[in-house]
């Protein structure tokens, strides 16, 4: 079981180190634009303000908000749920969290100070 539990944990954290994209349209353009699972905020990268967002729409979403008050909440549905699991939920931010830090130059607590800046703005602008 130990064996069986060590393989899933080692194959869900390979799945999610993992480039994964998919593609968009982008306004009125017809053109594709190509988005990574975890850029929620479809701005081209994955960092803490993906994190950050992804976190406040599901404490949202648990708190019975309608999805149409979340900003970026078609995004974040369609692009959020990292761990495959049908769901966007706090895994999901810290797993966009862990890619985000395995892809910086950035110490772990610059990162975490960025994330809770996102954080704090979106508290102020509520």
């Amino acid at each position: 079981m130990k064996k069986l539990t060590a393989f899933l944990s080692a194959l869900a954290l390979g799945l999610t180190a993992a480039p994964m994209t998919a593609f968009a349209e982008t306004g009125n353009d017809t053109s594709l634009t190509e988005i990574q699972v975890g850029d929620v905020n479809a701005d081209g990268r994955i960092d803490a303000t993906d994190a950050a967002i992804t976190l406040r729409y599901y404490t949202l979403m648990i708190a019975y908000v309608d999805p149409a008050d979340i900003p970026y909440s078609d995004t974040i549905a369609k692009y959020g749920d990292v761990d495959g699991n049908g769901f966007v939920d706090g895994v999901d931010a810290a797993l966009i969290l862990r890619q985000y830090t395995l892809n910086s130059s950035k110490t772990e607590s610059d990162i975490l100070k960025e994330a809770q800046d996102v954080i704090d703005q979106m508290s102020k602008d509520d």
